[in-house]
């Protein structure tokens, strides 16, 4: 059972999805650092190694609002098989939708809301929130 996690998650992260591909965890963070120091003057809200959720899964949901498809599920894993940190998060994020979302108008993260109904399963399910 998965108490206390967070109803929004890394709502303060500048980032345009879609970007890669991405040859490596490092390379994306790195391409987030410079993306925060690009808008706001420095990286000061990408910490890639903070745990921003203690369970080390999740399912993520998207829906393209441009097209008539079911909305697509991911399942997010800790990298380290302890809590999720940002960066597994968009890591997990850019591989599972990163290259369908690129071309579309709604790419701009916002941030992932939890489906409060899926609080206290043990893999919580949280919305992808993309804008344009």
């Amino acid at each position: 059972m998965s108490a206390g996690v967070p109803a929004e998650v890394l709502g303060d992260l500048l980032w345009s999805c879609g970007g890669g591909p991405w040859p490596s965890r490092q390379e994306l963070s790195d391409a987030i650092g410079a993306y925060q120091r690009e808008i706001r003057g420095d990286a000061g809200r990408w910490s890639p190694d903070e745990r921003v959720l203690s369970v080390p899964h999740i399912d993520v949901v998207w829906e393209d609002f441009s097209s008539d498809g079911d909305p697509e599920v991911a399942r997010i894993a800790s990298a380290d098989g302890g809590g999720l940190t940002a960066l597994d998060l968009m890591w997990g994020i850019e591989q599972a939708f990163g290259a369908r979302i690129a071309p579309l108008d709604h790419h701009f993260f916002e941030g992932l809301a939890l489906r409060r109904e899926t609080a206290s399963e043990a893999i919580p399910c949280y919305d992808l929130q993309l804008g344009s």
